[in-house]
């Protein structure tokens, strides 16, 4: 089953996050499968036990700049840092880790280089093709009803390409004008 535990507010953490807090209401729901989101609580006894620096909210203590913990070759990111935070987050803290670790591995600061550099053109058609919307495939109802599979299946990567061709440039502000 599942245990459910009533939090409350308990103020504001040092970043000004409002800060929940367990009460001793409990709930026990009766099910078969579970699926974990977000809230997960995570388990420090074997971190305690290895001697990792907690802080007085219960999260890892971090360098911020590169996620690692009092221990040698140990870094930490996601909730077990920031507690209940967002993906965004969690993804920032995952690449400064990554960014770490890549660096103690390699001897080397050589990060940036591994990721393909995009080239940004300031420049628009000035008469763009009319292009046709590429649906996304979607999982028919019938299989949804009895799965979790994603219910839109995502482009391949050719029509990923054709659909970023119908891009009408927002971002660019015109700077020729013609008198047509």
């Amino acid at each position: 089953g599942l245990e459910i535990i009533k939090m409350k507010f308990d103020g504001f953490d040092s970043s000004g996050r409002k800060k929940p807090v367990e009460t001793t209401e409990k709930e026990i729901i009766p099910c078969d499968n579970i699926i974990l989101a977000i809230g997960e609580k995570v388990e420090f006894d074997a971190a305690k036990e290895a001697g990792l620096e907690l802080r007085k909210n219960g999260t890892v203590k971090i360098n911020h700049s590169s996620c690692r913990t009092n221990l040698p070759n140990v870094y930490a990111g996601g909730d077990a840092v920031t507690g209940p935070a967002t993906v965004a987050e969690a993804m920032g803290i995952a690449r400064k880790a990554a960014e770490a670790i890549d660096h103690d591995l390699m001897k080397e600061k050589r990060f940036h280089h591994l990721f393909r550099e995009f080239k940004y053109k300031d420049e628009v058609e000035l008469e763009p093709e009319e292009a046709k919307m590429i649906e996304p495939k979607k999982v028919s109802v019938k299989e949804r009803i009895s799965s979790f599979q994603e219910v839109l299946a995502g482009y391949t990567g050719e029509e990923a390409l054709l659909e970023a061709t119908r891009c009408l440039r927002c971002d660019v502000k015109c700077n020729e004008f013609n008198d047509q």
